[in-house]
């Protein structure tokens, strides 16, 4: 299978349910919790790797704290295609600022269901455990899984599980995703993406379920989902344009195993009465927790009187 071929599977993985669009971040004002952007790679980065069959190579550079300099590059390749990339390459800066390959490892065996059906996947697991950051009196720490043969041989995914404690409390919350839009092939492709960021919250009608309310909350371009020292239910008030007639809405998110696994995942359902071709203005907040605070988010939007094919 050639690598045009490995990524199309990818892509084709995804391209299936639910609700908002998900695209690639569009250009914003950076927010407190957003990190700045790393220092560039020096020439001839990763020394001392081994390129076993050169066409299963990919790079990744991970964003794990508050900081410029707090980020993971990684080389991940296979023996073979067809087989799950089972050896990692850690880079990173150490404390005087030299690029260095700081581990590399095997992770653990771990076995997923085929896409489809009819099987099973045996891929690998790495896990890169106490990642610590500083962002003024906010301790960070991140702990990133990354499944290489999730579902299919040349699928990666990635969970971040992020801990935050200062004077005025401490949370956790999870961020996480398939990683095709992030991978590079080459080392001057890399293009760093964070796991830590300012939570997006939003709340509105999905781009091919126009008839139905959901809504999401992302760091970046990956889905967020909540944890402990944050609320549990996104709160909401639907109100009618004509006429005035308002709907308290109220719903539970459920935590689940793997996030982002499809391109319109959404936070929760609200079970809201929508009406084909009236118009309609919500609001809603989510708590998240004594760092973040209450993400608030409103829209306004018209329900069509069929939805998108």
């Amino acid at each position: 299978m050639n690598r045009t071929l490995g990524v199309a599977l990818a892509l084709s993985l995804v391209l299936v349910g639910g609700a908002f669009a998900q695209r690639r971040s569009e250009p914003r004002e950076r927010g407190r919790f957003d990190p700045p952007p790393p220092p560039p790679l020096p020439a001839g980065a990763f020394v001392g790797i081994e390129q076993r069959s050169p066409e299963t190579d990919v790079y990744l550079a991970i964003q794990y704290g508050a900081r410029a300099a707090d980020v993971l590059y990684l080389y991940l390749n296979s023996p073979r295609t067809g087989v799950a990339r089972d050896l990692l390459y850690i880079f990173a800066r150490n404390d005087s600022g030299e690029f260095a390959l700081k581990e590399t490892t095997r992770g653990s065996p771990i076995t997923t269901p085929l896409r489809g059906g009819g099987g099973t996947v045996r891929g690998r697991e790495f896990r890169i455990r106490g990642l610590e950051s500083q962002l003024d009196d906010i301790r960070i720490r991140t702990d990133l899984t990354i499944v290489s043969g999730y579902r299919q041989w040349d699928i990666l995914h990635l969970d971040a599980a992020v801990t935050m404690e200062s004077p005025a409390g401490r949370s956790s919350h999870r961020v996480g995703g398939l990683l095709h839009p992030f991978v590079a092939i080459t080392p001057h492709e890399i293009k760093p993406f964070a796991v830590i960021g300012t939570p997006r919250f939003r709340i509105g009608t999905g781009k091919f379920e126009s008839s139905k309310l959901y809504a999401s909350l992302n760091v970046g371009d990956l889905p967020m989902m909540p944890g402990a020292g944050m609320g549990r239910d996104v709160r909401a008030v639907l109100t009618e344009t004509d006429g005035g007639r308002t709907q308290q809405l109220r719903a539970r998110w459920e935590d689940r195993p793997y996030l982002g696994i499809r391109p319109f995942e959404t936070l929760v359902h609200l079970d809201a009465r929508l009406r084909r071709g009236a118009s309609y203005t919500v609001a809603g907040e989510l708590d998240l927790g004594p760092i973040f605070g209450v993400a608030k988010a409103e829209s306004a939007f018209t329900i069509p009187l069929q939805d998108k094919q």
